[in-house]
Parts: structure tokens; C-alpha cells; sequence
């Protein structure tokens, strides 16, 4: 299980940014470094966004390097309206293992609708993250 926090909006000069939380959990590897994962995020204007999608993993010791991409449902809040409801949110996460079993990162992400609608906005969040290995 992943909890992040931080910030969400950055590049967007004519709106705020806006607090963000999200929780994702993700499966145990079953090909190689890849997991399925799947995740609740929701900022502060009210802005929220379902998704499920892939990460992969690359650990080099106690540090772990990961990109993921993740289809989406999204509900525009009062700032960040991306224009349609199927979004897409590609991340790079680096964390590094402080015990076992558990992670302190930083992830960055970008949603937009991928050109699925004449508005295409888009939205960065930059977050910090905490890791919990959940099961066996």
C-alpha cells in the first residue's frame, strides 16, 4: 500500500494548486519487476480520479526506481477541469527503504485525457510518498 501527499496543479500558472492525497495498493511482481495496481486520488477543489493501471519496479538495493501508467475515471473539481472523464496518469516514483517492509519516497505524475477531447488541460501532482508492504 502507497499513501502520497503533496501537491497538485504545478505548472498551471491561472489556477492553484491544491492539496492532494491518494492511497494505491499494489499486487505482489508477477512478471519480472511488474505489478497491477490500482488507486483513489483526491485534491483539494474536489477533484477525484479512480484508476488502474501498471508499475514497474526497478530496485537497486534499499532504493527502488518506478514508472507506472494507469488508465483512469476522473470528476474535475472547481480548478482542474481536464476535459473529459477517462484520464490517463503516467508517475516516476524513487523510494528508499528507511525498514523492511517499508518505503519514503517522491513521485511525480502527469493526467490528461490523451487528446480524447478538444480540452486538454493536463495536471501535474509532485508528492511525497510512505510504502507499506501489505501480506505475506
Amino acid at each position: 500500500m502507497v499513501l502520497y501527499g503533496g501537491s497538485y496543479g504545478l505548472r498551471v500558472p491561472h489556477q492553484p494548486n491544491e492539496l492532494m492525497v491518494a492511497v494505491e495498493l499494489r499486487t505482489w511482481s508477477f512478471f519480472w519487476y511488474l505489478h497491477l495496481m490500482s488507486g483513489l486520488l483526491g485534491a483539494g477543489d474536489g477533484s477525484g480520479y479512480f484508476y488502474v493501471g501498471l508499475t514497474l519496479d526497478f530496485p537497486v538495493d534499499l532504493l527502488h526506481f518506478l514508472v507506472s501508467f494507469s488508465p483512469g475515471l476522473y470528476n474535475g473539481g472547481a480548478h482542474h477541469d481536464l476535459g473529459y472523464p477517462l484520464i490517463f496518469r503516467s508517475a516516476a516514483e524513487i523510494s528508499l527503504t528507511i525498514v523492511h517492509g517499508v518505503g519514503l519516497g517522491v513521485a511525480f505524475s502527469h493526467m490528461s485525457n490523451g487528446r480524447l477531447a478538444t480540452r486538454n488541460s493536463g495536471v501535474e501532482t509532485l508528492c511525497a510518498t510512505l510504502t507499506f508492504a501489505v501480506g505475506p
